[in-house]
């Protein structure tokens, strides 16, 4: 395999909206007119345009994935879907999918001119795991029932797959944070409102060009800058790069969005019944009511004090 040289940082997705738009909305028709049937071609046709667009650290993607080959893997998942009532298809079968995705993408560089991957080749993996997947799942769907921490939720996520993912060897890292894309989603949802909906074909591939810009190479070959010759057994690693711990963020958000509103609607009942039965007194029932409020508010205060880099991250937009 190709050695890769990374010189720069630039990381971008370059697909059109409209061409995604309707990519997208054409995979999944044929997917159901089909009854599923043809969904691994379409997929692939899917992922085949979607990886070519995308660059990380500068390095062009390329998807070798063909339909023939995963359309008897996902035969096979359906059937063991359908064998354990649905349980393989909740736990294991998006494991499965990312594996064999994963282990079909590379940097067009390091292929040189390879047509597709072999069965053997284990240069891209994804190592993940069903039950991390259904943990971070989890976590998500709680910290999204407060919908300030969608935002939150979808990059813990990306996260944890850019964490278990390598692309030819070569580890990727995502450094963006849910203050950077909340902010962002706020503009774009401000735009689709003042557009009345036309920027929404804007929406989604500008979230993923956002994903993709905070997606890195962690392991980098060393780079001569005068134009000398690096030597192909010298291999230095970029400094860490500082990544958010998605899961406590997550469980935070999650005691803060789920905890904290059940005790005020709790106070707020407990301060309605005083006043109508007149069994305590308006100060005692207003305090039941804000007490809530004013703990939200303090727990906010807490967090984003007691994370810092959070909060500068989000003026990198």
């Amino acid at each position: 395999m190709a050695k890769i040289t990374f010189t720069t940082n630039d990381s971008k997705f370059t697909g059109g909206a409209f061409a995604n738009f309707f990519i997208g909305l054409l995979t999944n028709i044929v997917s159901v007119l089909t009854l599923g049937l043809l969904y691994p071609f379409m997929l692939c046709w899917h992922k085949e345009w979607e990886i070519s667009h995308t660059y990380i650290n500068g390095k062009q993607l390329m998807f070798d994935g063909r339909a023939g080959q995963l359309f008897g893997k996902y035969i096979v998942w359906l059937l063991l879907s359908i064998v354990t009532f649905g349980i393989y298809y909740i736990f294991f079968m998006s494991v499965s999918m990312e594996k064999w995705e994963t282990k079909h993408t590379h940097f067009v560089e390091a292929r040189a001119g390879k047509v597709e991957t072999e069965e053997e080749d284990n240069t891209s993996y994804f190592d993940g795991t069903a039950l991390g997947l259904f943990g971070h799942r989890l976590l998500s769907l709680l910290l999204s029932i407060l919908i300030i921490g969608i935002p939150f939720a979808e990059c813990m996520m990306e996260g944890w797959y850019a964490k278990h993912k390598v692309i030819d060897e070569v580890k990727l890292t995502f450094d963006g944070n849910g203050v950077q894309l909340l902010g962002k989603k706020i503009v774009w949802l401000l735009l689709t409102t003042i557009t009345f909906g036309i920027y929404s074909f804007w929406f989604k591939v500008k979230k993923k060009k956002w994903v993709i810009h905070h997606t890195h190479a962690v392991a980098q070959l060393s780079a001569n800058t005068e134009g000398e010759e690096t030597s192909q057994n010298t291999q230095t690693t970029t400094a860490p790069t500082t990544q958010t711990d998605y899961a406590k963020m997550a469980m935070i958000f999650s005691i803060v969005g789920i905890f904290v509103p059940m005790l005020m609607i709790v106070g707020v009942i407990m301060g309605i019944i005083a006043l109508v039965k007149k069994s305590g007194s308006r100060g005692q029932a207003i305090t039941a009511i804000v007490m809530p409020v004013v703990l939200i508010v303090v727990a906010l205060i807490v967090y984003f004090v007691a994370s810092p880099t959070l909060l500068m991250g989000s003026l990198i937009l």
